[in-house]
């Protein structure tokens, strides 16, 4: 396994026909750089409602980047998020707002249930429920690589890192790993 670089997000085997889930699109940067470098399809999920309106304008000239207004998780749901700039969830501090969580289940079959070529996973906390419910539901072989940023804002952060690592070490490989900065996960 290599060093991390920030690149390394960036680095994938991808193509105009690779389909990426940005889960926690903020305002589109990473779905913007991945779209640009390879021209490949991007789902962008993004629960906030000004984070959305500026990731829906970002793209909205092309095809090839597609913004949904709520999240991913266990089941679908409406939560209180708090806001604080990135650092926006269910764990942060800040105003609050009603957002919208869908099932990764119902999400994928309303997807057709595609190979999705990479996921990014970027939820402040919420992830783990979100790899807890791949894992559980035995979805984890429809993602070749997951790239995830774990967040130590939750109880047992550590704990659950590591019970949801070794369940993924069941199907995939650790390509690159900066401990609760990112790291990516590839099948095997």
């Amino acid at each position: 396994m290599k060093d991390f670089t920030e690149s390394d997000r960036y680095e994938y085997d991808l193509t105009a026909q690779s389909i990426v889930l940005d889960v926690g699109a903020h305002k589109g940067t990473f779905a913007g750089n991945i779209n640009s470098k390879y021209g490949c399809h991007v789902m962008c999920y993004e629960p906030v409602k000004e984070f959305f309106d500026i990731t829906r304008a970002r793209f909205s000239a092309t095809d090839d980047v597609c913004v949904f207004h709520y999240g991913l998780g266990r089941e679908p749901r409406t939560e209180v998020f708090k806001i604080k700039g990135d650092m926006t969830g269910r764990f942060a501090e800040g105003p609050e707002q009603e957002v919208l969580i869908v099932g990764i289940r119902d999400e994928l079959l309303s997807l057709g249930n595609p190979q999705v070529d990479l996921i990014k996973i970027n939820i402040e906390g919420g992830e783990y429920e979100l790899l807890e419910a791949i894992l559980d539901l035995n979805l984890a072989g429809m993602f070749r690589d997951i790239q995830v940023q774990f967040h130590g804002c939750i109880p047992d952060a550590v704990e659950r890192r590591d019970a949801i690592r070794a369940r993924l070490g069941r199907t995939h490989h650790l390509t690159y790993d900066c401990p609760f900065i990112w790291e990516n996960w590839r099948r095997t």
